[in-house]
């Protein structure tokens, strides 16, 4: 008999539409003082300082513009956690892979009896949430590559009930 596969995909947002735009606004504002600061200084400058300098701030709003909006991909396959961050809807980076059975700890990032655990010392922490650290934020202590990890993630109840199947002594479930 075959085992079947497990898959699973979740999607979460990092931000609202309110701040998203809020920072967007924020850089343009930013970048037009940055390209009229050395005009309105004076020329001492150099003729070349001001292009120079607006070219640079269009070429980082651009750039910034297009991680201001920000999506944060779970994908599930057979014990293996992979994280995706997805950029303006069109670019994508790989974050982290775990293997949820190698983890020390999967938990609610508030739970009381490993609190010291939680809170301990790590090499790398990674924030692959929605935002604010909520009661619906969880917390996997595991290794990412030679170095000790902390990945805070809101899964859905369906992830976590595969999470929870795959490796069942270690994953700490809210009731």
């Amino acid at each position: 008999m075959a085992q079947e596969e497990l898959f699973l995909e979740q999607m979460v947002r990092r931000g609202t539409d309110k701040e998203v735009l809020i920072k967007r606004i924020l850089l343009v504002i930013s970048a037009l003082v940055i390209c009229v600061l050395p005009y309105a200084i004076s020329l001492t400058a150099g003729y070349l300082a001001g292009p120079v300098i607006m070219i640079a701030a269009a070429l980082a709003v651009w750039i910034l513009w297009r991680r201001a909006y920000r999506e944060y991909e779970y994908i599930f396959t057979d014990g293996t956690l992979d994280i995706d961050i997805i950029f303006n809807r069109s670019s994508r980076k790989h974050v982290a892979s775990f293997d949820v059975k190698k983890a020390r700890l999967i938990a609610p990032s508030d739970d009381e009896k490993n609190k010291a655990l939680i809170e301990g010392k790590y090499e790398k922490t990674i924030y692959a949430g929605a935002g604010e650290i909520t009661p619906s934020t969880y917390v996997l202590l595991g290794q990412l590559g030679d170095k000790t990890c902390k990945l805070y993630f809101d899964p859905n109840e369906e992830l976590l009930k595969a999470i929870k199947h795959s490796a069942p002594r270690i994953t700490l479930v809210r009731s």
